[in-house]
């Protein structure tokens, strides 16, 4: 449904302790929306202000992810032990439902059609699923330019179900025990006063169905922090999908905002990079 990363500019706190963070995407090409909700207690793992450890860090909590077709509420384990990597990795209890006409809508197969005719045909209905993703990070800052590669494997069982289903956060078929994997390579030129703009290349692969998908874009971002804020950011990206059984050739927008704020506001934050 939402393709999603984050990059903000906001230092970790020095010393553990609870943290909100909250954003809410969209996106056009398809239809999407997604609030990303966590709290999550982060513990420094190092207080050396260098850069390969500035951003040191161990963060568990509880997440909860909702969109008007899809709902996941687990738990989540981020690790970076450098600057240069981290390792999110989430799971937890995931349903499709039908309130708002987005629900789950199984297939004939994983070759029929499923443009927006065909499932608006399809009934719909609301089936459980675990789910589990796994996404490390690698990224490098040099000067002014930060290049990230983001890859996210995506597990998803469905319990009840046989076959093949229309998956609503890629909009790609899946089968009912099937994964994805999705990678984005990011390039950003950071200007002033912490806005960024750059290019992105995302691919997904559907494992139970083989299908691959491309795009690439153009991305602009602002971030600050503030005494109660230690990050606000606001992102727009836009492009052409270059390889998809359903979109070649065709534009997409998406634009993503939020906050992450500690319990306890309380210094203003230092400064920081980090890609997620």
């Amino acid at each position: 449904m939402l393709y999603v990363f984050h990059t903000s500019a906001s230092q970790p706190l020095r010393t553990p302790g609870f943290i909100h963070t909250e954003s809410i995407g969209a996106c056009l090409n398809p239809l999407g929306m997604l609030i990303d909700s966590r709290v999550l207690y982060r513990i420094p793992l190092s207080q050396d202000t260098g850069i390969l450890f500035r951003t040191s860090r161990f963060e568990s909590g509880i997440i909860n992810e909702w969109s008007p077709g899809d709902e996941m509420f687990g738990a989540g384990i981020n690790i970076e032990p450098l600057a240069i990597f981290n390792l999110w990795v989430k799971a937890g209890a995931y349903e499709n439902y039908n309130w708002f006409g987005f629900g789950y809508r199984p297939l004939a197969g994983k070759n029929g059609p499923y443009h927006d005719t065909v499932l608006s045909e399809i009934s719909q209905k609301n089936s459980a699923a675990l789910r589990l993703s796994i996404a490390p990070s690698l990224k490098l800052k040099i000067a002014s330019v930060i290049v990230a590669d983001n890859f996210t494997l995506n597990r998803i069982d469905f319990l009840h179900e046989e076959g093949y289903y229309y998956e609503i956060r890629t909009a790609l078929p899946h089968a009912v025990h099937d994964f994805d994997c999705v990678n984005d390579v990011i390039v950003l030129y950071e200007i002033k006063n912490g806005f960024m703009t750059g290019m992105n290349h995302n691919l997904v692969y559907v494992n139970g169905t083989g299908i691959r998908q491309q795009k690439l874009g153009a991305i602009v971002i602002k971030s600050s922090s503030s005494r109660i804020f230690t990050d606000l950011f606001a992102l727009v990206t836009g492009g052409m999908y270059l390889e998809s059984g359903l979109r070649k050739n065709s534009p997409y927008i998406a634009a993503l905002c939020g906050f992450e704020m500690p319990f306890s506001p309380g210094k203003k934050p230092a400064i920081r990079r980090k890609t997620e």
